[in-house]
């Protein structure tokens, strides 16, 4: 682990990709509002007992009698509004929690390393952003290397672990923690 927020932010990433899943009978915080916030941690919905999935757009203007919901914006859409009453069954994607320790208890283990991909992918990002702020050209002994090539060789190389990782959290066959 090189440093725990490095490593958090691994996390959020491959939350992204294979989301922390939480059961909850929610009451929306803003009764009598189309656009709701997402609670503590949540980046979306798996699923929702509240009608049809639709896009924004159709979600803000949709008419009586029509149950329909979106979570691409980064809120919760519902039409109609919910009442002060309403209770909703909902399955969160929510960011796996990290301890002070680095401790990842919803991840699988199986899965750790894909969180050590991403966060090595992170810390490539970061160096390359730090060979870009240096001298246009260095040497190494007798070698001039550069900063446009190193920086570009670098974010290569954090591009392809978040492929790999990408690619083998989206197999269907992977085992779900």
């Amino acid at each position: 682990m090189q440093s725990l927020e490095t490593y958090r932010r691994a996390v959020i990433e491959y939350s992204r990709l294979r989301p922390h899943l939480v059961y909850e009978e929610w009451t929306p915080p803003a009764p009598g509002q189309k656009l709701q916030q997402l609670p503590e941690g949540a980046i979306g919905v798996q699923s929702i007992n509240y009608g049809d999935w639709a896009p924004l757009n159709e979600v803000m203007l949709a008419g009586a009698g029509v149950t329909v919901w979106d979570d691409t914006s980064g809120q919760l859409a519902l039409s109609p509004a919910p009442t002060a009453d309403t209770r909703i069954a909902v399955v969160w994607k929510k960011v796996h929690p990290v301890g002070d320790d680095g401790a990842t208890p919803t991840i699988p283990l199986d899965h750790i390393p894909y969180v050590e991909d991403l966060e090595q992918a992170l810390v490539l990002e970061r160096e390359a952003d730090d060979i870009e702020q240096g001298p246009v050209t260095y040497a190494i002994g007798q070698t001039q290397i550069s900063r446009d090539g190193a920086a570009a060789g670098l974010r290569t190389r954090a591009a392809q672990l978040r492929q790999k990782v990408e690619q083998a959290l989206e197999d269907p066959l992977a085992v779900w923690g």
